[in-house]
């Protein structure tokens, strides 16, 4: 009967528990990587989108603010060019001609509902020809528009600061000069602008949902406002910020994120200076509703990387788990349940590996099977507890006297094979007689004392394991028939 059989294909080595960790860590720490990544990119894009509209906003609305005044420069431009400068005095010296200029600008004042007033000065401010008739003859040198007019550059229009009517209106004054043919300045015109149409433009005005969009003078005066605060109108921003822009003589707009003073409300906001004149538009958007988008990315990321990683935890809890029972079953597969050594099996698995090693690297090996004497006497006499506690000690000292190179293993019964790596039968042979002497000289169990038979061959070329442990095998029988308690060498 064959005692030997080729073992199945040697399983691929199981990945180790800290690899599956590293593994594990890396994998979380890329999705971690590529998610913080994702919302950097998708946060600065939701702020750049935002930026853009403000912008986009600001831009257009102080476009509008630039035109919005080319009437009343036309309106100025032409009575300015068809007034002879002689006529600017008062009182006038032609009664006739001065009424005459007077309806002209009436009509000229009528032609555009902001304008509230249209008059001509002289060049010591003194009214000469109004579209009211009420300041007629009055001077009017300490207001700021007629300091104005008479800074350089002359020949420009000139627009004064916002400033608050006694009808509790909100008004600028835009001039432009009268030139005499001698090249001095003879006197000006003079329209009083009403900004309400301001609040009515930006109520009409079609922005984006969140978004708000303000005038102010460069005194810090709110002018109009969507969507409209009624409170606010007329009121003074007192910021440092926009105090330091509309202060300053740079024209480049500024974007930044603040709460707003007027209402609370954290906003993305841009500063823009309306060219030639004294207006600045803000326009801002929420900073929630901005970001309300990548919030929602925010939470389902987090959500998402929080999943990811409880679920690669588990699986390498999971994994590692069945690796340690694999190789629990393996263990118990391979190993000897009594005495702890490598079973028949196992030992089987082993030293075919070793035949094929031999053959390869022209190596040699020894095994040596090792029967205890009288062992069924001992079972009879003690009973099978003492029996198998004679069998673990067997083992026990085997293992101690054996080299770590060596394998000892359980052959069945009371019969135990060992494996000599890189051992001839003679070596093989005082290893074995050293075991032997051992075990006789040692008490197992209180006076209980064991020999051993053993049985020793060699590997030789050709041979499979059935071969060789046949030998060995045949020198055992060899020794329990001279005597026991004996060494023999296989022939």
């Amino acid at each position: 009967m064959t005692i030997f059989m080729k073992p199945p294909s040697e399983k691929i080595s199981q990945l180790k528990p800290h690899y599956a960790w590293i593994i594990a860590l890396s994998i979380m720490l890329i999705f971690l990587i590529i998610s913080g990544i994702e919302l950097f990119v998708s946060y600065n894009t939701a702020i750049q989108k935002a930026s853009e509209q403000i912008q986009a906003t600001s831009f257009l609305t102080a476009e509008w603010l630039g035109t919005s005044f080319d009437t009343p420069r036309y309106i100025l431009k032409d009575v300015s060019n068809e007034i002879n400068p002689a006529e600017i005095q008062y009182p006038s010296d032609n009664p006739y001609q001065h009424l005459e200029r007077t309806n002209h600008i009436i009509r000229k004042a009528q032609t555009n509902s902001n304008v509230l007033f249209l008059g001509i000065f002289d060049k010591e401010c003194t009214i000469t020809h109004t579209s009211i008739g009420s300041n007629l003859g009055q001077n009017f040198k300490d207001f700021e528009y007629c300091s104005l007019v008479f800074q350089e550059p002359i020949e420009v229009f000139k627009m004064s600061n916002m400033f608050v009517s006694t009808t509790n209106k909100m008004n600028v004054t835009m001039s432009y000069p009268v030139i005499a043919p001698d090249g001095e300045m003879a006197g000006f015109v003079l329209a009083g602008l009403d900004l309400s149409f301001f609040q009515q433009w930006l109520d009409r005005l079609d922005k984006a949902e969140g978004m708000v969009v303000s005038i102010f003078d460069v005194n810090q005066s709110l002018i109009a406002r969507t969507p409209f605060i009624a409170n606010a109108i007329g009121n003074r921003l007192d910021d440092p910020i926009f105090y330091q822009f509309a202060t300053s003589s740079d024209t480049s707009t500024l974007t930044f994120r603040v709460t707003s003073p007027i209402d609370g409300i954290n906003r993305m906001w841009t500063f823009r200076r309306v060219q030639d004149q004294p207006f600045i538009v803000v326009s801002g958007v929420s900073t929630q509703k901005t970001l309300s988008a990548w919030r929602v990315k925010l939470v389902v990321y987090l959500i998402g990387n929080f999943l990811l990683i409880a679920i690669t935890l588990f699986a390498v809890q999971k994994f590692n788990y069945s690796q340690q029972l694999a190789k629990s079953m393996e263990n118990l597969a391979n190993t000897d349940l009594l005495t702890g050594l490598t079973n028949r099996r196992s030992f089987i698995e082993m030293l075919q590996r070793r035949i094929e090693e031999a053959d390869r690297y022209k190596q040699t090996f020894s095994i040596i099977m090792c029967d205890i004497d009288h062992f069924k006497l001992v079972n009879d006499s003690h009973g099978h507890d003492v029996g198998d506690l004679v069998l673990v000690a067997f083992a026990e000292i085997a293992q101690s006297e054996m080299r770590t190179s060596d394998t000892v293993a359980r052959w069945g019964g009371e019969e135990f094979i060992v494996l000599l790596p890189h051992t001839n039968q003679h070596m093989g042979f005082e290893l074995g007689e050293r075991l032997r002497k051992i075990l006789a000289e040692t008490p197992i169990h209180s006076t209980i004392r064991i020999s051993v038979s053993l049985g020793v061959s060699e590997y030789q070329e050709h041979d499979n394991g059935n071969t060789l442990i046949k030998r060995a095998d045949d020198a055992l029988y060899r020794a329990k028939n001279q005597g026991r308690n004996r060494t023999e060498i296989a022939t």
